[in-house]
């Protein structure tokens, strides 16, 4: 596999330049990426509904038994999502990093956006399919 650099793109006819992003920019263009309106971001929008509910029915699953007394439901709902907004995705971001690495980009940056609950790595000047 051919390891392209911005500057092996610049002046070639074989390449057109989509999309150059300042590293500070990169939050507004991931917002950007998840509001437009595509096949899979309406998929993914179904998949989060979908699963807000299967939430919203463990909880509420949970809560009866803990109201008679029996909290061991709810306690192993709460270690879960805690266990899946920690770890998980710290584990994720890993991956993207490890992934990155494997290619040779050492220079990463990782992030969040919290108001949408939105994790990142990114590298900065790396030409990435």
């Amino acid at each position: 596999m051919m390891h392209y650099t911005p500057e092996d793109l610049k002046g070639s006819p074989d390449f057109e330049l989509l999309r150059e992003i300042d590293h500070r920019q990169i939050k507004a263009f991931i917002l950007e990426q998840v509001h437009e309106p595509t096949r899979i971001m309406r998929i993914y929008s179904i998949y989060q509904i979908a699963m807000l509910l299967l939430l919203a029915v463990l909880f509420g699953r949970s809560v009866v038994p803990a109201y008679k007394g029996n909290w061991t439901s709810l306690f192993w709902l709460g270690a879960a999502l805690l266990f899946s907004v920690t770890v998980l995705v710290v584990l994720h971001e890993l991956l993207h990093a490890l992934a990155y690495w494997q290619n040779g980009i050492r220079k990463l940056k990782a992030g969040a956006i919290w108001r949408k609950f939105i994790f990142y790595v990114a590298a900065d000047q790396q030409v990435v399919n």
